[in-house]
């Protein structure tokens, strides 16, 4: 009986060093993550209804992922979009204009790897010149198929008076 005790703590004792050795391991600075989509050098990913899909690598064990949009290159200002254990994320009303997004990895101590370098994403919506084109268009065709039911319908109002009058 008291060897069967010694082997249960000591089986509990590897375990716990096993444990606190994967938590130290993983304490270490994780390995630097990045975009799986980079668009080709000096160009931007563009979006033309501002929604973006960005993906990333698989993380290690016990790593997570921060996510940073700016309107700056440089993140003067910047906002923390995503923090978790995702290898993607889709963004979605993003406004016209240009915006940047970097990865970084986090540790189970809240300690990062090196930022990523900045992704690019042009958001581009329709020109207003043609939107309005369009829309003038839509009105004419609207005003056109209401004054088309009107006309036949005045043609032939003394025909559906005649039909009713007829029926009774």
């Amino acid at each position: 009986m008291p060897s069967g005790i010694l082997f249960r703590v000591h089986r509990g004792c590897l375990c716990a060093a096993a444990f606190f050795a994967c938590l130290l391991a993983e304490a270490a600075t994780p390995p630097p993550v990045d975009f799986n989509m980079r668009a080709p050098e000096g160009t931007a990913v563009t979006t033309e209804d501002g929604t973006v899909t960005l993906a990333w690598g698989e993380l290690a064990l016990m790593t997570r992922v921060e996510l940073q949009q700016s309107d700056s290159a440089d993140f003067a200002e910047k906002t923390i979009r995503f923090i978790g254990r995702d290898t993607g994320s889709v963004i979605t009303g993003l406004p016209e204009g240009t915006h940047y997004f970097r990865l970084r990895a986090l540790n189970n101590l809240g300690e990062g790897s090196a930022w990523s370098d900045p992704l690019e994403v042009q958001v581009t919506f329709m020109d207003r010149g043609k939107l309005f084109s369009l829309l003038g268009l839509g009105g004419v065709v609207v005003l056109l198929t209401v004054g088309a039911i009107v006309s036949g319908f005045l043609k032939h109002r003394d025909e559906l008076r005649g039909d009713a009058g007829g029926e009774a």
